[in-house]
Formats: C-alpha cells, structure tokens, sequence
C-alpha cells in the first residue's frame, strides 16, 4: 500500500510539472507576464549613459545580458547622444582580480570608445547599490538628472522606480528584446526565470520601501 501511495505522489507530481513546463514553453505566459516591466523611453541630449552590468562568466567573459546592454550604449553614444559612458556593477571575477564593470570597460575600448569617455562605478553589487554608490562618486560632478539609463527589458521597470525614489526622472532606455525569440524552444525556460526573478526582485524592493 504504502509503494503504491509513493508511485501515485510521484505520478502526480510529475503530471503538475509537465504541466507547468508546458505552459511555460508553449504558452504566450512568458509575454504576458514580461509587458508590464517594460519601459522604453526616448532618447535625448544628455551628459552621459549608464549602463548596468548583467550576467559574466567566472573566466571573465561576459554574457549575453551584459553584451546587448553595451550594444545599446555604444549604438547611443556613436550617434551623438551623449558624451560619456558609466559602467556599473561590482560583481567580480576572482579568476582573473577584476570587476565586470572593468570588463566592460575594455570592451567598450576594443568597440572603439575612447578610454576617456569611459567610466566606471565597481564598489557595489545589486541595482539599488549600484546607484546609490554611482550617485555618491560622481553625483557631484555629473548631473543624472540629465543622463539615459540603459538595461535589459525585463529590468526596466525596476530601474525606473528606483530611480524614481531618488527623484531623479531621466530617460530609461531598453536593450532589444532578444529574450522574447530565443532560437531554441527549451530557453523559454530561462526566460520566465528572468521574469519570475524580476518580479520578486520587485516585491522584495516594495517592501524594503526602496521603490
């Protein structure tokens, strides 16, 4: 009795997963669920762009998040928009002794940025530090009130209250969504991991009060 009791949990729990998966990866879910932390606001003449560091690899490789991030300053700064470049984010690679956003930095520079017009803020880890401390160190000199933040899709709209509570109203500018057509079925997947971890990330801030 009891083994039967096991295998028919098991049978069930397995039926709920496969279920679960099938919405996730051949459902409209995913887009349903990715449009409201969408922002996407105009570009204008500022003093800077700030871009936020995502994902990297322990070799010092960084990943797709970060790569379409800085394609979408670099595309801003190349047509005039603004004269300089924030890179922030403080995760590090303990393989090779340095930050991602010193990582970025000698990509925009491999891009054709010139080293002058780069800079960055790598003492933090997490959106809301990462502004915190860019707004400490450089605050003073630079006004992002007068700057565009560049980021990923899904994270816009966190960035944008966030930014919001330090009464700061600059543009918000959205990287192009790759993640919505990704060229296999089974990284829809990862693609609702962002989303469910964005909404929680969300949460989280709501009720630390930081949004």
């Amino acid at each position: 009795m009891m083994l039967k009791k096991i295998v028919k949990i098991v049978s069930t729990i397995s039926i709920v997963v496969n279920l679960v998966l099938g919405v996730v990866l051949f459902s409209p879910l995913t887009e349903k669920l990715y449009q409201p932390l969408l922002i996407n606001e105009p570009l204008k003449k500022s003093e800077a762009i700030v871009v936020f560091s995502g994902d990297g690899y322990a070799c010092g490789t960084l990943g797709m998040l970060t790569l379409t991030r800085m394609h979408k300053a670099i595309q801003i700064y190349r047509a005039g928009w603004a004269p300089k470049i924030f890179c922030i984010g403080g995760k590090r690679f303990p393989k090779i002794g340095r930050s991602i956003s010193e990582v970025m930095r000698d990509y925009l520079i491999l891009y054709g940025i010139p080293k002058e017009d780069i800079l960055i803020s790598d003492r933090a880890r997490g959106t809301r530090e990462d502004i915190n401390l860019m707004l400490d160190e450089f605050g003073k000199k630079y006004d992002f009130h007068n700057a565009m933040f560049v980021t990923s899709s899904f994270h816009t709209f966190r960035v944008k209250k966030l930014l919001q509570k330090k009464n700061i109203e600059a543009p918000v500018v959205s990287t192009d969504r790759y993640e919505l057509y990704p060229n296999f079925w089974a990284t829809r997947l990862d693609i609702f991991k962002f989303v469910v971890r964005e909404y929680l990330a969300i949460c989280y801030s709501k009720v630390k009060g930081w949004i």
